[in-house]
């Protein structure tokens, strides 16, 4: 048995034990599992039987050797058992496939930067975030967005676990931060409220709290450029629009209009030509390996575009 594995299995017995004796819901005793390993034991309407049993699950998970990355992807798995126990839509949870682009995108783009940080607008149960944080070279601040109570405490416990610390403020998305930060991402919900569309209204509120040579990396539907209010959105936007990166569709729902990676600027650059790609399928190796290719290039000449703007 692997140890992503072997970690799986002694959280899950775990939070199937709290699930039989005290009736706790799979997501909430996922949550107070990860709080008895990080913290102390929650030994609350156990029997003392019990509490042993947990003892020594823990003890078995800390005496593993095992990386953050495997970790993040046991908890996935664990993750997403649980929200299927309360039919929570499993669509907040963004794919590895599109988590590894964005990473290797901030990874090349800050490789000569010690530290950075990184906010996500919409940080859910913090998979999209930990994902790049333990896939980057860099030292990281992590910061996160969110207004779904359950979900904030969900992350807290998923980064903790992952021993990747962050800052989580509970809150709309659309309420401003003062944080200045290198990165901003987000996996955004595609949604119309109050007649405005709300992906334009977060890409526009976040602008300001990114540094002159930092980058926004946001998870769009296809249709984002062809909403009623572009005209509008474009007249408020005051950065670049760098790159779209074209994602396959067999990452999507089936009649889905598909989804695209939305790569900008905080910056107002001249004559700039917004790369458009067409990321390869799954199963495409060779084509995948040119579209990374094609990345390096994009980002160098974004590069040295910066230089003299």
């Amino acid at each position: 048995m692997n140890v992503i594995d072997k970690f799986y299995d002694l959280i899950d017995e775990s939070c199937m034990l709290l699930n039989e004796k005290i009736k706790l819901n799979y997501l909430d005793a996922l949550i107070r599992v990860a709080n008895d390993i990080v913290n102390d034991i929650d030994d609350s309407k156990l029997d003392d039987s019990d509490v042993l049993i947990l003892q020594d699950k823990y003890n078995q998970i800390m005496n593993l050797t095992i990386t953050n990355e495997e970790v993040r992807q046991a908890m996935q798995l664990l993750i997403i058992k649980a929200m299927k126990h309360i039919n929570m839509n499993l669509e907040i949870m963004t794919p590895d496939y599109v988590n590894y682009i964005i990473g290797y995108i901030v990874n090349s783009y800050f490789k000569n930067q010690k530290q950075i940080s990184i906010l996500d607008v919409e940080v859910g149960t913090g998979n999209l975030i930990t994902t790049i944080a333990n896939f980057i070279e860099n030292e990281t601040n992590l910061i996160g967005v969110e207004n779904n109570k359950l979900l904030i405490n969900l992350c807290k416990a998923n980064c903790e676990l992952q021993n990747n610390d962050i800052s989580l403020y509970f809150q709309d998305t659309l309420t401003k931060l003062i944080e200045t930060v290198d990165v901003v991402v987000g996996d955004l919900d595609c949604v119309v409220k109050d007649k405005k569309y709300y992906p334009y209204e977060i890409i526009n509120n976040y602008l300001s709290n990114i540094d002159d040579e930092g980058i926004f990396i946001f998870l769009i539907e296809n249709d984002f450029f062809n909403k009623g209010p572009i005209d509008e959105f474009k007249k408020k936007f005051k950065g670049t629009m760098l790159g779209l990166i074209v994602l396959p569709n067999e990452l999507f729902n089936q009649n889905h209009i598909g989804k695209s990676l939305l790569i900008g600027s905080p910056l107002q650059l001249k004559n700039f030509e917004m790369m458009v790609m067409q990321m390869a399928g799954i199963n495409e190796q060779e084509k995948f390996y040119n579209n990374i290719n094609e990345i390096q290039e994009w980002i160098k000449k974004i590069k040295e575009i910066e230089k003299w703007k």
